[in-house]
C-alpha cells in the first residue's frame, strides 16, 4: 500500500549533518517545512541515516556550535600578492602561447620560457624607473640575458634581438596596460620609455609615414645597433606626433 505523508523533520542535536532531503537546510539544520514523503507499507524517512553515531560531548564541538549550527570550515581566498601573481603568470601565458609567438621557441620550452619571463620581468621592476636612461638600460640587460639560450630555435645569435627582444617589450606592454599590475600614475610615466615590439607590419606601417625608416628584410639575425636604430627612429616619428611611440605597435593589429 502506498501512502503519501506530509510531515516535518529536524535532526537530532547530536547527530552529525544529514545529507540534503528537502529544501531549507541551513546551517547543518533542516528548516521545519512541509515535503511529500512516498511510503511503501511502513513509513520511513526518505533521508535517513544508515548508521547511528553518538558523539561525546568534546566530539559533538567540532561538528557544532553553541548554538547548535553546524561549524563551517573557513575558505581560504587569495592574498592580494597571489591574485597579482596569477593575473602575471596568466598574461605571460597568453603572450607566449598565441600561435604566431609559439612558434619562434622550440615545442617542449614554453612552460619553462614563461617562469624565466615571471622571473625576470615584474611590474614593481618596471615602475621603478624615472628617466628614460634607466628604463633603456634594464630593458636593453633583460634582453641580453644568458637564460634565453636554451630557448632559441635557431641560435641566441640569430634570435636575441629579433625574437626575445619582441617577446620581452611585448610582455611588459601586457604588464604595464593593465591597471590591476600597475597603476595608471606609472603608466603614465613609463609608457613614454617602452621600446616598439618590431614586427614586419609595424615596420611596414612606420614606413609608410617615414621613408627614411630604417628597413629590414627578415626579423631573425637583427643585430643590437639595428634594434637600437628602430627604437630611435621610432621614438622620433612619434615624438612628431606627440605620442609615445608604443603607440605604433597598433599597426599590428589593424594592418
Amino acid at each position: 500500500m502506498l501512502l503519501t505523508l506530509f510531515v516535518s523533520l529536524k535532526p537530532h542535536p547530536l547527530s552529525p549533518p544529514l545529507h540534503k532531503c528537502g529544501e531549507g537546510e541551513t546551517g547543518g539544520e533542516v528548516l521545519v517545512r512541509p515535503f511529500i514523503c512516498q511510503v511503501l507499507r511502513e513509513p520511513r524517512r526518505s533521508c535517513e541515516m544508515k548508521k547511528e553515531h553518538n558523539f561525546s560531548k568534546g566530539e559533538r564541538g567540532k561538528f557544532y556550535n553553541r548554538k547548535g549550527r553546524l561549524n563551517l570550515p573557513i575558505i581560504n581566498t587569495f592574498t592580494p600578492e597571489q591574485h597579482r601573481e596569477a593575473l602575471l603568470r596568466r598574461r605571460i601565458k597568453f603572450v607566449v602561447e598565441k600561435g604566431a609567438m609559439a612558434r619562434l621557441f622550440p615545442a617542449g620550452t614554453h612552460k619553462a620560457l614563461q617562469n624565466k619571463l615571471f622571473q625576470h620581468i615584474q611590474p614593481d621592476a618596471i615602475a621603478k624607473h624615472q628617466t628614460l636612461g634607466e628604463y633603456d638600460s634594464w630593458l636593453l640587460g633583460k634582453v641580453k640575458l644568458p637564460c634565453w639560450n636554451r630557448y632559441s630555435r635557431n641560435g641566441i645569435k640569430f634570435d636575441r634581438w629579433s625574437y626575445f627582444g619582441k617577446l620581452i617589450n611585448i610582455v611588459v606592454y601586457e604588464i604595464v596596460s593593465n591597471r590591476e599590475l600597475f597603476l595608471e600614475k606609472d603608466w603614465k610615466r613609463i609608457k613614454w620609455f617602452l621600446h616598439l615590439p618590431i614586427d614586419a607590419k609595424v615596420i611596414a606601417e612606420l614606413k609608410k609615414l617615414d621613408p627614411n625608416f630604417p628597413k629590414i628584410q627578415i626579423l631573425k639575425g637583427m643585430t643590437e645597433d639595428q634594434y637600437l636604430n628602430i627604437q630611435t627612429a621610432a621614438r622620433s616619428n612619434a615624438e612628431n606626433l606627440k605620442k609615445p611611440s608604443i603607440w605604433f605597435e597598433a599597426a599590428w593589429s589593424v594592418g
